[in-house]
């Protein structure tokens, strides 16, 4: 009976052994797993407040206040180049018309000094 029981005391001590380093390793996988909760929950503090900020009701009316501002900016810009376009339309037939009253002048003049020379 003595080597029966030193069996089963083996045996007993080595499925402690066994159920031991079972629990010590789910001890670790706990200890990873609050770690990275804790990571986790940091993160989403940090991205609560990065949220929080970006909607805060003053940066909106900031934000609304730029962008009213930038849309008239565009359509004066817009109306002064509509404008400038007008004005360019209106003046470049006259300046055709002025450079064939020159043309034509320049023409005239060698005729006229022509009869005076003669």
């Amino acid at each position: 009976m003595d080597n029966h029981d030193q069996l089963t005391h083996d045996m007993n001590n080595s499925d402690y052994r066994s159920a031991m380093e079972a629990v010590d390793k789910m001890e670790r996988d706990l200890k990873e797993l609050e770690e990275h909760f804790l990571k986790l929950t940091v993160r989403s503090y940090l991205l609560e407040v990065a949220l929080a900020i970006q909607f805060s009701p003053d940066l909106m009316l900031s934000l609304e206040r730029v962008e009213k501002s930038c849309e008239m900016c565009a359509k004066a810009v817009a109306d002064e180049a509509v404008a400038f376009n007008e004005e360019k339309s209106l003046i470049a037939p006259v300046q055709s018309l002025d450079d064939d009253a020159e043309e034509e002048f320049c023409n005239a003049v060698p005729e006229s000094t022509a009869a005076l020379t003669e």
